[in-house]
């Protein structure tokens, strides 16, 4: 279970992509908790509720996330709770009368850490209403996919060993055929280090290069998550197209990896070029 600390939703009232809840999480917006740690006796602590979620929401785990379901944003969508019309089902070996023990109270929170509305003051020359105007057509926040790029089952990685051969065959309008790399060139027994050892080459790189006088891009992903990803693609793009009329389908070339601190242990990916597809 999840509580918004700020005014805000989620863009869809189920959302399928973990990296927009862990974005929420670390712009401290949201909090989640275990609820079976909560309701079990004796009760959880708070702080044991929250770390319970870590390990789950994490990137290791993004296989196993299936969606997050926004109840702010549903009801806001007119979509209600249904009435079970059923009983509550009682467990007969809970017992009312035992007591239970008083839980410390968690720290007070820090009023730093905590997202807080800022108050716009009005500009007073063009220079500021200039900068005004930047911020408000420009998301700086982590949850801009150009500052925090989210690698998700919505995006597909690529190997490609010649980035200016690429872009000058989209630029030419050639077709580019999409392949799955763990298919077309299986490694079986063999050993890559080894190979690149001996050969001074490496395996995976040298075929993905051959393959691109071919027109043909390769993936890592084997062929059902190369497919599967493909056709969710395609399907967003042409209903992005639909509905707004733009394009919203980008080859990523290239990523800066940064840091909010140079000490912080966690990075970032933001995109360098986006060439239309």
């Amino acid at each position: 279970v999840g509580v918004w600390l700020a005014k805000r939703t989620f863009a869809h009232a189920v959302e399928p992509d973990q990296m927009e809840v862990r974005k929420a999480l670390a712009s401290r917006e949201l909090i989640v908790f275990e609820t079976t740690g909560v309701t079990h006796r004796p009760a959880m602590t708070f702080e044991g509720a929250l770390r319970a979620l870590d390990g789950r929401l994490g990137v290791d785990e993004a296989h196993a996330f299936v969606a997050a379901i926004d109840v702010r944003r549903s009801r806001s969508g007119g979509i209600m709770p249904l009435a079970s019309h059923e009983p509550i089902r009682r467990n007969v070996q809970e017992d009312d009368s035992a007591p239970v023990a008083d839980l410390p109270l968690p720290s007070a929170p820090s009023f730093a850490e905590m997202p807080a509305e800022t108050v716009e003051v009005k500009p007073t020359n063009a220079a500021g209403r200039i900068d005004r105007w930047q911020k408000k057509l420009l998301d700086l926040t982590l949850r801009n996919r150009l500052l925090s790029f989210p690698d998700s089952k919505k995006t597909i990685p690529f190997l490609c060993t010649d980035v200016a051969y690429v872009e000058d065959r989209l630029a030419n309008g050639a077709a580019i055929r999409i392949i799955s790399l763990p298919e077309q060139n299986p490694l079986g027994e063999r050993d890559a280090a080894l190979y690149r050892d001996v050969h001074g080459r490496d395996l995976q790189r040298g075929f993905a290069a051959e393959a691109l006088l071919r027109d043909e891009l390769p993936s890592p992903l084997d062929v059902r998550q190369l497919e599967t990803r493909l056709i969710d693609l395609y399907r967003q793009v042409r209903n992005d197209f639909a509905e707004g009329g733009a394009n919203t389908l980008f080859l990523a070339v290239g990523f800066l990896r940064w840091k909010k601190k140079p000490e912080d242990e966690r990075s970032y990916r933001a995109p360098l070029l986006l060439v239309p597809v």
